[in-house]
């Protein structure tokens, strides 16, 4: 009866992934999913540390690359590699749920879905501001709710502004979103295997980059997102090193819409605090002070509701890490300005 149910590749990209491999391979393997339709596949991208041994003892197959190649082409690899019909992307920061896999097999049967997705979970074990703030933010609902892509600015900055005061309590078991973010994501192999795979020119966005040239090659099918299925997500990652991630990756942010004729992200809220501080320090010092302390209150003003709400005080700090997370995005989409354009060629493989 187990034959009936399609094989699954698990496919988990890990760079000195050494101190996490493991528990990200053991997640997969204590599935509900029947053990014998889903094959576990690290993809050991360049590391110099023992992820590779470390996965094999835990029961993975390994694929070697022998340099750091980034995120698309280790997907790529693991691709090539994948003797499954459903191609599940993670990585070593991952932990899957139990019934991850059962969940995503059922959303493959509503219909003839592009790519079924689940929700990050935070993680319950935040040791720090920027950790906490991501348990906040990162848990795909809001990014699954919010319109990605299309429509004028002010719908787009609608739409972004509800999801920040209020998720729905009530979310279908299913339900239809425009792209599937990182480990979130899993697509059938022949589909990927049609456009390409991963745009090797385009790690750090990769996710969307093929969503879209998925959307484009099969463009009367859907991705959806499967309500019970979760991902714990728990990276070891600094406030700096989080912050300067949308700066670096803004010269790949830039080319991505620019390639698919859409408007970059345009966060107003930067733009009104430096309007804000410039006011104040035009007329006086103390002002311009109190503007920089309150100011990011007052725009960001779901982060006090939440702190009221809650009564917890420590969440006002979460306004200063998103008025800075939105600077670094707009700050990265002005450096790609400045990126010479045939370093920014995109090309992918196919």
């Amino acid at each position: 009866m187990n034959k009936t149910l399609p094989y699954i590749s698990v496919v988990i990209n890990s760079y000195n992934g050494a101190g996490t491999i493991a528990r990200t391979i053991d997640s997969f393997r204590k599935q509900s999913y029947p053990s014998d339709r889903f094959e576990i596949i690290v993809v050991n991208d360049g590391s110099s540390d023992d992820t590779a041994d470390i996965a094999r003892l835990h029961g993975a197959k390994v694929v070697q690359l022998t340099v750091n190649r980034g995120i698309s082409a280790a997907r790529n690899a693991g691709l090539d590699a994948a003797r499954g019909e459903i191609f599940v992307a993670s990585d070593d920061d991952c932990i899957a749920q139990a019934d991850l896999l059962v969940h995503v097999v059922r959303g493959y049967r509503h219909g003839n879905p592009l790519g079924v997705g689940s929700f990050l979970v935070p993680s319950r074990a935040a040791r720090s501001l920027i950790e906490e703030y991501m348990n906040e933010t990162a848990t795909g609902m809001e990014s699954a709710l919010v319109k990605t892509f299309g429509g004028s600015p002010l719908s787009r900055f609608w739409h972004y502004l509800v999801t920040k005061i209020k998720i729905p309590a009530a979310i279908p078991e299913i339900m239809p979103v425009d792209v599937l973010y990182g480990a979130t994501g899993t697509f059938r192999v022949a589909d990927l295997r049609a456009v390409g795979g991963w745009d090797v020119a385009m790690s750090g966005i990769e996710d969307r980059d093929v969503c879209m040239r998925l959307h484009a090659a099969f463009p009367d099918r859907q991705f959806m997102l499967m309500r019970d299925a979760h991902m714990v997500h728990d990276p070891d990652m600094s406030l700096w090193q989080y912050l300067l991630r949308p700066f670096r990756r803004g010269p790949r942010n830039l080319e991505f819409h620019q390639r698919y004729h859409l408007l970059p992200p345009l966060f107003p809220m930067p733009l009104l605090a430096a309007t804000m501080l410039a006011y104040g320090a035009w007329h006086h010092p103390l002002l311009a002070l109190t503007l920089l302390l309150v100011g990011p209150q007052v725009l960001y003003f779901w982060w006090p509701v939440r702190a009221y709400r809650r009564r917890d005080v420590g969440l006002l700090l979460f306004t200063y890490i998103q008025l800075a997370e939105e600077s670094m995005v707009i700050l990265g989409l002005i450096r790609g300005l400045h990126v010479p354009s045939d370093i920014r060629i995109v090309h992918f493989r196919g």
